[in-house]
C-alpha cells in the first residue's frame, strides 16, 4: 500500500488562540503571561510584594500557582486569567520553586531556608515533607520513573530521590549555583541553568560531559524547556549586570545553541512555566520559528528548511519547520491484519482538517470512512492518530487542508 500527503490552501482569518509562557516578575510583584514569541503580553496579578518566586500552571484545571517570599511567605493559587487569588499555604522559610503532579493532584515546592522539599494536595491540605536536603532551590518531577530532581542554592549539585523517600543520589556536581533543572525525557537528558557560570547546559541523565546550549548570560533563573520545538526558555533577573539577556525572558534552540531570542523585556523575571497548546498556525509560528522571521519565510505554503515538506504539512503533522532533520512522523502500520494510517498532530488544532483517502489506481480518490480514529495523548501538546483503512484499498493518503 502506497502513501502520500496532500496539501490544500484556503485563506482564513486568524483565530486568537496560542500557547503561552507564564512568569513571575520578582521586583515588580507581577504574574504575567504572553504568547511564546512574547506577543500579547498580559499582566494577570499585581501584588505589593517585591519577592515573588516560583510559578506552575495547570492548563486543564484552569489554575496557576505561585510562591511569595515576602512576609507572610505564601503559596497561592488563582485562575489562569488572574482572578480568584487565594492563599493555600503559609509558614515557610524561603518558598522557592513550585511544581505540579497533576496525575496525583499534588503540589511540590522547595523551602531553601528550612532545607526541605515538601508537597501537599492542590488545595494546600495534607502538607508533608518529601526529603530533607541542604538549600533546595529548583525542582523537577520525573513521574514515569517516580523520581524527584532538584538543584541546590550554593554548592552546585543536582540530586534525585524516589518520590517514596530514600537516600538522595547526586547525579551532577562541580558547578557553583544551579538555578533551574528540567528533564528532556524523550532524549534522556537533563538541562539546567547556572547563574554564576552564566550558561544553560544539558547532559545525558545517565552521565557524560555537559554540552553548553548558550553561554555569556547575565543571571539565568527559572529554566523551562519545550522538547518538541527544541527550545529552552529562561528568566534572567539581570542582577549581575553583565553579558547578555538581563532583565528579560529569553529562549534559544536546545541543539543549535543560539542565537539568544528575547521573548519579553521585563524588570526581574524569576521563574516561568509553559502552556504548549498549539491550536492555530499563528501559535505554531510563535512556538517553532525564530522570533523576527519575516512573514515571507513563515508563510504556510513555504518550505523554510528545504526538507520537501511545505509548512502546511509540517504544521499539520506537528513537525519542526526550521530543522530539516526533524521531519513529519507518519506511517502505514498493521494491527491484527488491519492496515492503519498513523500520524502525529497537535491536540485540539482548530484550523486544519484531516481526511484519509483511498484509491485503487492512484487516479480516482475517495474518502475512507471505514473506521473511527484512535487517538493517544502525547506530551508537549501533541497526539497520535491511528486511522483504519479499507482492506481492499491499494493506496492511501492523508489530505491536510486549512479551514476557511
Amino acid at each position: 500500500m502506497k502513501r502520500m500527503l496532500c496539501a490544500c490552501l484556503t485563506l482564513f482569518p486568524w483565530i486568537a488562540s496560542a500557547g503561552k509562557i507564564y512568569w513571575t516578575d520578582r521586583n515588580m510583584g507581577l504574574v504575567q503571561r504572553a504568547n511564546l514569541d512574547g506577543s500579547e503580553l498580559e499582566t494577570l496579578i499585581t501584588t505589593e510584594s517585591t519577592n515573588l518566586r516560583g510559578i506552575a500552571v495547570d492548563i486543564a484545571g484552569g489554575k496557576l500557582y505561585f510562591a511569595d517570599n515576602q512576609q507572610p511567605k505564601t503559596i497561592s493559587r488563582a485562575n489562569l486569567d488572574g482572578t480568584m487569588v487565594e492563599v493555600l499555604i503559609e509558614g515557610f522559610g524561603f518558598p522557592a520553586d513550585v511544581t505540579l503532579d497533576l496525575a496525583n493532584e499534588k503540589l511540590y515546592w522547595c523551602d531553601q531556608q528550612r532545607n526541605v522539599i515538601e508537597r501537599a494536595n492542590l488545595d494546600g491540605s495534607e502538607r508533608q515533607t518529601v526529603v530533607e536536603t541542604s538549600s533546595p532551590y529548583y525542582l523537577e518531577l520525573d513521574l514515569p520513573n517516580n523520581q524527584l530532581y532538584w538543584g541546590d542554592f550554593g554548592v552546585g549539585t543536582i540530586q534525585r530521590v524516589s518520590l517514596n523517600g530514600g537516600t538522595p543520589e547526586s547525579i551532577f556536581s562541580g558547578q557553583p549555583r544551579i538555578r533551574g533543572v528540567k528533564l528532556d525525557r524523550t532524549r534522556g537528558e537533563i538541562v539546567w541553568a547556572n547563574r554564576q557560570s552564566n550558561h544553560v547546559q544539558r547532559r545525558k541523565i545517565a552521565g557524560g560531559e555537559p554540552v553548553t546550549v548558550i553561554g555569556d548570560l547575565d543571571t539565568p533563573h527559572g529554566l523551562v524547556i519545550d522538547p518538541a520545538a527544541r527550545k529552552a526558555y529562561w528568566c534572567d533577573t539581570g542582577t549581575d549586570n553583565h553579558n547578555q539577556g538581563g532583565r528579560a525572558i529569553n529562549r534559544t534552540d536546545l541543539d543549535v545553541g543560539g542565537p539568544l531570542e528575547t521573548v519579553a523585556e521585563l524588570s526581574q523575571p524569576w521563574d516561568a512555566d509553559l502552556d504548549l497548546s498549539t491550536t492555530t498556525y499563528q501559535a505554531y509560528v510563535a512556538r517553532y520559528f525564530r522570533i523576527g522571521r519575516p512573514a515571507s519565510e513563515t508563510a504556510i505554503m513555504e518550505d523554510f528548511d528545504g526538507d520537501g515538506f511545505a509548512q502546511l504539512i509540517e504544521y499539520g503533522l506537528a513537525s519542526h519547520p526550521e530543522r530539516a532533520e526533524l521531519v513529519p512522523n507518519y506511517a502505514i502500520e498493521s494491527e491484527d491484519g488491519q492496515p492503519m494510517l498513523v500520524y502525529e498532530r497537535f491536540a485540539g488544532v482548530t484550523d486544519m482538517e484531516f481526511l484519509v483517502e483511498v484509491s485503487s489506481d492512484l487516479d480516482v480518490w475517495k474518502a475512507d470512512a471505514s473506521g473511527t480514529p484512535e487517538i493517544e495523548a502525547l506530551p508537549h501538546g501533541r497526539e497520535k492518530v491511528r486511522v483504519p483503512i479499507q482492506g481492499a484499498a491499494k493506496h492511501a493518503r492523508l489530505r491536510i487542508t486549512q479551514k476557511e
